[in-house]
């Protein structure tokens, strides 16, 4: 019973699977390292956020939400984090378009 689960989830996922292949292969995704101050809500997180003691206290790939900003901009002005954070944008370079 347990691999008729395990093949129907296999099954039901490929559509998905194959649809963020196809998004993502759209446009390439860069590293780019910019001050707390010019981040915007919706941009991605390219590494983790550690504090001055190592400790992680925002994981990469997560989404900066407007509330996650003012954390940020609190953690700076206490220097608890750098200033800065490498966010996922756009290549700007990527003007081929991918063949699927």
């Amino acid at each position: 019973m347990k691999h008729i689960f395990s093949s129907l989830f296999s099954v039901l996922m490929i559509p998905f699977i194959c649809a963020g292949y196809a998004a993502a292969a759209e446009f390439k995704l860069v590293e780019k390292t910019i001050p707390i101050e010019e981040a915007v809500a919706g941009s991605v997180l390219a590494r983790d956020v550690l504090d001055s003691q190592g400790r992680m206290l925002y994981s990469k790939n997560t989404e900066i939400t407007e509330v996650l900003l003012v954390q940020l901009k609190n953690f700076v002005q206490y220097r608890v984090i750098s200033k800065t954070i490498a966010i996922l944008e756009k290549n700007p370079d990527a003007s081929e378009q991918p063949s699927i």
